[in-house]
């Protein structure tokens, strides 16, 4: 027989349902599930009663629950659902700090919005951002490519370096952002621009693939979560569908030294192994808050195994509470640290690898947004 409280309800009244028709479904994405919009369903929809609106019961494992890195959002399937302030805001991730003293066998959590139930916000974009679809044989899927372009671009005939970034929706708009923080790249580089602090450059937006995000980013020598990584097929469909495209609709400098690659998380697994598989395609990479050890120790190994060469610059990012475990907080640390280490070890000059353990800052947009002007800086700084 198993202990009492081996799992844990949380019970989700829905304050949403207050002034539209109830929903008849819920579920929560978190740290546990990869974030998957539909990682965990509700296991009950329990009707209005008198004294209580409709509500929702999910089940987790208590071991779950009460880790210190635990965190969740509730959505109704997707992001374009996820939950809101009533005002349309979106909230940081939840957790249940606080709640769990004594062991209790349920808590009690309110939603109050959805993000598909407010009105429109306007687009937080600064300057000239244009898209296009691309359909890829190598992802076999189509995703939205976003291109911004620097001011006086349409009245130039000049070409631009560009810098190639994951999570192409989480860049430069809030109301595109999975998360609903944005990295605010468009805003930081129209300032750093009109300083003189870097060049005018052009910054291309590849979209995750959504609940695939994981796989494709992890190289295919990593099992995650039951599966191996695609980043070799990623790589391919970045170089070779990408950046055509991208060369074909917009005038861009080509070469390493006016091509640079970043992204974040999983997004910064993926340009390591994008710097290592695509050898002399880019000259600048931002690597922020990379999932290394997440990752587990093979994909270590395989960057400390790989001679070079590796770029000609590099930042390199990383949080003091990226998870809120001191332990596993020192551990990303330490890795970032060893990256560094290792990329000059292999010839990238020391004055060009720039490492930042960022005192306070956590896993998420908001701190890699804080980050950005100095890493442009330290990678395109005239």
């Amino acid at each position: 027989m198993q202990a009492a409280h081996d799992t844990l309800s949380i019970i989700v009244i829905d304050r949403s349902a207050e002034s539209e028709e109830p929903i008849d479904r819920m579920y929560i994405a978190s740290s546990a599930n990869a974030w998957d919009p539909r990682g965990t369903p509700a296991v009950e929809h329990m009707p209005a009663t008198d004294d209580r609106p409709h509500a929702f019961r999910f089940e987790i494992p208590y071991r779950t629950a009460s880790h210190p890195t635990f965190r969740f959002k509730l959505t109704r399937g997707s992001w374009d659902t996820v939950e809101t302030e009533t005002d349309g805001n979106y909230l940081q991730n939840r957790d249940l700090d606080g709640m769990l003293a004594g062991r209790p066998g349920s808590v009690t959590i309110e939603v109050v919005a959805f993000a598909d139930a407010i009105t429109e916000k306007p687009s937080t974009v600064v300057g000239t951002l244009r898209t296009f679809e691309l359909t890829s044989e190598f992802m076999e899927n189509t995703r939205t490519i976003r291109v911004w372009l620097p001011e006086g671009y349409d009245n130039s005939k000049d070409n631009y370096p560009v810098l190639y970034m994951h999570d192409g929706q989480n860049c430069f708009d809030q109301n595109t952002a999975a998360f609903g923080m944005e990295w605010n790249i468009d805003g930081a580089l129209t300032e750093l621009i009109k300083a003189g602090d870097v060049p005018p450059m052009i910054v291309v937006g590849i979209d995750n693939a959504g609940t695939q995000r994981s796989w494709e980013y992890n190289a295919p020598e990593i099992n995650f979560q039951g599966r191996n990584g695609r980043a070799d097929q990623y790589v391919r469909f970045l170089t070779d569908e990408v950046m055509p495209a991208v060369n074909e609709r917009f005038r861009v400098k080509t070469g390493p030294e006016h091509t640079a690659i970043g992204g974040s998380s999983f997004g910064a697994n993926v340009t390591l192994y994008a710097l290592m598989h695509a050898p002399g395609t880019f000259g600048q990479a931002l690597i922020e808050s990379a999932a290394i050890r997440f990752a587990g120790p093979a994909f270590e190994e395989i960057i400390t195994d790989h001679p070079g060469p590796w770029c000609d610059r590099a930042f390199i990012g990383m949080g003091t509470q990226e998870t809120g475990d001191p332990a596993r907080d020192s551990i990303y640390a330490e890795a970032a640290t060893v990256l560094a280490d290792h990329l000059v070890a292999c010839g990238v000059p020391k004055k060009h690898v720039t490492l930042v353990i960022d005192d306070g800052a956590a896993h998420n947009e908001n701190a890699w947004s804080q980050r950005f002007p100095d890493a442009a800086r330290a990678l395109f700084g005239r």
